[in-house]
């Protein structure tokens, strides 16, 4: 009879070392670097620092925003060179570190190198500025807030009505005040009569309105010094009562040359007219150089003949100027109602160089605007 248990396995047993067979066991760490572990992460070795690309990126960054004030940016830009100095090292070692610092070192080359192209740009603008704020100081300038009133003449708190002023005293006496188109150089049927202007000086007589839809503001001025000018600017501002609300030059003036004691006509461009409010008050500065006597940048022609036919002014001009004269010619029509000035209208003749004694011919459309009156002048040029 058997038993009816089961047969169980024998026990296994772990081998055991034989003396030919030692145990082996996992090697200790060497190099300073962890031994894989199952079930364990190894972490990365650190990257190693690049000082240099650090410090070139903080250099070429206080450089770069150290470049925008004037001046002080000379300063600056020396730590944006230092930085680039140090930014470039700093790139040529990140090769050797596997790449470390690459990012900070170009990016400190770049605003190193911005530094410098700033701060020559805000320097050499500080300088034109300064420049042209010393030009515009010395050069000759006279201003006026608006023209003095028809019969009147302005004179000082102080002083007596027939006191001479600083011109008077260093130039001498004043011209005589001469009638319109005194010269003869213009064409038209206007004859219109203005104040006699500061002693002494070139200054505005009349202001008319400001043509919103042109830009122009037309005026006209006395040269009340002892030369004849030529090469005469203009410039002008427009107030109210929060301060500017406008600037502008002028486009010539006619006659392009004018007498001592004669009145000219001109006009100032605005670019903004439509928001210059019609109680703007104006300012004008003027420069011009006296006429030499062998040679003229500008040359007025005389004005032959000149009538307005089927809305349009047409006319011719006569060089006699003694020299060829040289174009464009600038036509300028300006038409009065009376003794005012009303608006203007600016063209070309028709040739481009006329000879001593030749004629310039002319035909400028008013566009439909009203003209009772009009003085027509023609300029060209001599070289």
């Amino acid at each position: 009879m058997s038993d009816p248990t089961p047969a169980q396995p024998a026990p296994q047993s772990e081998p055991q070392p034989t003396p030919e067979q030692p145990v082996a066991y996992p090697a200790p760490p060497t190099g300073g670097y962890p031994v894989p572990q199952p079930g364990y992460p190894v972490p990365a070795p650190a990257r190693p620092s690049n000082g240099l690309a650090v410090a070139g990126f903080v250099l070429g960054l206080l450089g770069f925003l150290g470049s925008f004030i004037p001046i002080l940016n000379f300063g600056a830009v020396v730590l944006g060179v230092v930085g680039v100095i140090l930014a470039a090292i700093g790139l040529v070692k990140a090769k050797s570190l596997g790449g470390s610092g690459k990012g900070l070192a170009v990016t400190g080359i770049i605003l190193g190198v911005l530094s410098v192209i700033i701060m020559i740009i805000i320097n050499v603008a500080v300088v034109n500025t300064v420049s042209d704020a010393i030009d515009d100081a010395t050069k000759t300038t006279v201003t006026t807030p608006s023209a003095t009133p028809e019969g009147e003449t302005e004179t000082g708190n102080d002083a007596p009505a027939d006191a001479p002023t600083k011109e008077e005293a260093s130039q001498g006496e004043a011209p005589e005040p001469l009638p319109f188109n005194a010269s003869g150089l213009l064409g038209g049927d206007a004859a219109p009569t203005f104040d006699p202007g500061k002693p002494g000086e070139i200054s505005v007589v009349q202001i008319g309105p400001l043509d919103k839809a042109s830009g122009a503001l037309v005026f006209a001025f006395r040269n009340n010094t002892p030369d004849i000018v030529t090469n005469i600017d203009w410039t002008a501002t427009a107030s109210d009562g929060d301060g500017l609300v406008g600037s502008g030059s002028s486009q010539g003036t006619t006659p392009s040359q004018v007498q001592p004691g004669e009145v000219g006509l001109a006009y100032i461009y605005f670019d903004n007219a439509k928001s210059i409010p019609k109680s703007a008050e104006y300012a004008f500065s003027v420069s011009s150089d006296p006429v030499d006597d062998t040679w003229a940048s500008s040359v007025p022609l005389k004005v032959t003949e000149a009538k307005l036919v089927g809305g349009a002014i047409v006319g011719a001009a006569k060089n006699e100027s003694g020299s060829d004269a040289s174009g464009p010619f600038s036509v300028g029509i300006y038409c009065f109602k009376g003794d005012k000035l009303q608006s203007m209208e600016l063209g070309y003749a028709d040739q481009d160089d006329v000879a001593d004694g030749g004629q310039a011919t002319f035909s400028e459309d008013l566009y439909g605007d009203a003209c009772p009156t009009f003085a027509v002048g023609v300029s060209g040029y001599s070289f």
